[in-house]
């Protein structure tokens, strides 16, 4: 699935100028990019953009040449924080998007229950997020962004919370993936 950003703004209601203007890449079928710059430079606002939580005010998003007003149902999104619900288990939290989209309950809660098993986490489904460490939440934010099996897989610093042993773990695991 091609992903195409055309001319992407935005600016944040209130503030003067834009933090993105005229953004534009290209992500091949099958491929992987990297964005890298400052912190506060926009990269999770472009991100944000991509998916839908934020509107351009220009440019055009497309999904093998369709302009998409947003990604949200075809793609799994993995902010830099993990954003666990505290009154739901991890496995329930791993869940939550299936949900939300009304996906298959049984088949989600498979696919889940195999992505714990694969990132170590198998046995801690029914912890809440504040018995987890912060590599363990990070893990089960990237479930729960991979449990709907997306079509696009957007990751905003995914493993910063991980030390380099685990970190490079979850780069191979997720190479694979």
């Amino acid at each position: 699935m091609r992903l195409e950003l055309d001319a992407l703004a935005f600016g944040y209601p209130g503030e003067t100028g834009r933090v993105l203007d005229g953004v534009s890449l290209t992500v091949p079928s099958g491929g992987f990019v990297a964005v890298l710059g400052p912190s506060g430079c926009g990269k999770s606002t472009l991100l944000n953009l991509t998916v839908g939580a934020l509107a351009p005010v220009a440019g055009t998003i497309r999904l093998d040449g369709q302009a998409v007003p947003e990604l949200r149902a075809r793609s799994g999104y993995m902010q830099q924080r993990d954003l666990l619900l505290p009154w739901r288990r991890a496995l329930d939290n791993a869940l939550l998007g299936a949900q939300l989209q009304k996906a298959d309950p049984a088949r989600s809660r498979e696919q889940a229950r195999a992505l714990f098993s694969r990132f170590g986490l198998a046995g801690l489904e029914r912890r809440y997020p504040a018995e987890l460490s912060g590599g363990q939440r990070q893990r089960v934010a990237l479930a729960r962004a991979l449990v709907k099996r997306p079509r696009v897989l957007l990751r905003d610093e995914p493993l910063s919370a991980l030390d380099k042993k685990l970190r490079e773990e979850m780069q191979l695991e997720l190479k694979r993936l």
